[in-house]
């Protein structure tokens, strides 16, 4: 039968004369009325840390303990889409992007945010890329007196 340390609530096999955790001595309930005949070994002394013996000492390990996942923090698919919706009005959407990216309680709405946050200034920075491409093309076209140049830049506008 196991019993419980009274100091680190670890399991104790009923003939340990320490905790193997924490090294508390614990004591064993005999049938002669609980009484233990004294044993050298539990004159150790002890700390809050764990126990020295001989230049030993004995620490407790930190178990890892996964943080409990709840309901509270999921957006369904249909609140995806609404905020996709919402998010993609052209001021509006920047303004409420901006807002739940830096204060909503819901980190997963608060992830998303800044998602398409993200996906905006890279947007952004590509179209600007893309402008200045076209334009250093027209220029191009405009200086030089080559037939190629200005129909790969007619070409190019006509997509836009």
């Amino acid at each position: 039968m196991q019993k419980i340390c009274p100091q680190c609530g670890a399991m104790i096999n009923d003939n340990d004369k320490f905790c193997t955790s924490c090294g508390t001595p614990v004591k064993n309930d005999d049938a002669q009325g609980g009484a233990s005949a004294p044993n050298r070994s539990e004159h150790i002394t002890v700390n809050q840390s764990g126990y020295q013996q001989n230049g030993y000492q004995q620490t407790s390990i930190p178990y890892y303990q996964p943080p409990q996942q709840t309901n509270d923090n999921l957006v369904s698919i249909g609140a995806y889409i609404g905020y996709t919706i919402l998010f993609s009005l052209p001021l509006i959407g920047l303004i409420f992007a901006i807002v739940f990216a830096i204060n909503h309680e819901n980190q997963s709405l608060k992830n998303f945010a800044r998602a398409h946050l993200i996906l905006i200034i890279a947007s952004g920075i590509l179209s600007i890329l893309l402008t200045i491409f076209v334009i250093a093309i027209v220029a191009m076209a405009e200086s030089s007196s080559s037939n190629v140049v200005p129909t790969v830049a007619g070409y190019i506008i006509s997509l836009l």
